[in-house]
């Protein structure tokens, strides 16, 4: 595929023009400036997809800003630069005949959408590990990265485009099954999360014995379902990527025919221990 110069030269401008009005400054927003001059220096070539790919990436690089308005405004250049390869037309493409750029269309429009999604699932992943771990609670991970897919089907705009398959891997992962939901519960006994404790009332020691087998039951059942929304994760990233060739496969958990039945057991349990 090949976009002819006068409709990739009006996409530099109308991108350029978006990042003036958003403020943009060389010596403020000298990444974004950056980026700006390499979408420019392409006008009067006729790019492949491979081309505009290398200059999203580029925009790419200034987005990872760590100054919160170069960053908004290389995002912004983003999505001129996604809406505008979304938007192609067969007249704005080179090519040999109407079939031919008909197939090429439909081609880079599948791409192009397959890469853009990919790369919203891994920020969200990514952003999530990140603040879990800057909070000194690692732990925190699977919470997180659920909280993070959750607010993209919260968005209209971020959740645009993803298929009704892809929106339902992404609500599994924040929805959970009932297993999922028991293990998390049975997880928060856990005894890096502290909620032993305050079922008993005592500060870090089990006066009783039998409350042992807790902590111990917590930190699996906390293991596997993270495991599990890792799995998840995996497979709606397969999902996007192969363009919904995946076959949806059910998510179930590892040991689930064991681990249900022990969440069962200790949670009915724990009340009579803790009043003994």
């Amino acid at each position: 595929m090949q976009i002819a110069q006068p409709s990739f030269a009006a996409a530099v401008d109308d991108i350029a023009q978006a990042a003036k009005a958003a403020g943009i400054d060389r010596t403020i927003h000298p990444k974004a400036t950056a980026a700006v001059g390499r979408l420019e220096e392409a006008v009067g070539t006729a790019p492949t997809r491979k081309d505009v790919e290398l200059l999203r990436r580029i925009l790419g690089g200034a987005a990872k800003s760590i100054e919160p308005d170069e960053k908004r405004i290389a995002s912004l250049m983003i999505d001129k630069l996604d809406d505008f390869v979304g938007g192609l037309k067969q007249g704005d493409l080179i090519s040999g005949d109407a079939a031919t750029a008909a197939d090429a269309l439909t081609e880079a429009r599948g791409l192009w959408s397959r890469a853009r999604k990919a790369e919203v699932i891994e920020d969200a992943v990514g952003r999530g590990e990140n603040r879990a771990a800057t909070s000194g609670a690692g732990g925190n991970t699977e919470n997180a990265i659920r909280q993070n897919i959750r607010a993209i089907l919260d968005s209209p705009k971020r959740r645009a485009g993803f298929t009704d398959p892809e929106k339902a891997a992404m609500s599994a992962i924040v929805r959970g099954s009932s297993v999922q939901n028991a293990l998390r519960l049975m997880g928060k006994f856990s005894p890096t999360n502290g909620a032993l404790t305050a079922l008993l009332g005592l500060s870090g020691t089990v006066a009783n014995p039998a409350m042992a087998a807790l902590p111990v039951a917590g930190l699996a059942a906390k293991k596997i379902a993270e495991r599990g929304v890792t799995r998840q994760i995996q497979h709606l990233g397969d999902l996007v990527r192969s363009g919904g060739s995946v076959p949806v496969s059910p998510l179930a958990l590892p040991a689930q025919q064991t681990v249900e039945p022990l969440a069962i057991s200790i949670f009915s349990a724990a009340p009579r221990i803790a009043n003994q």
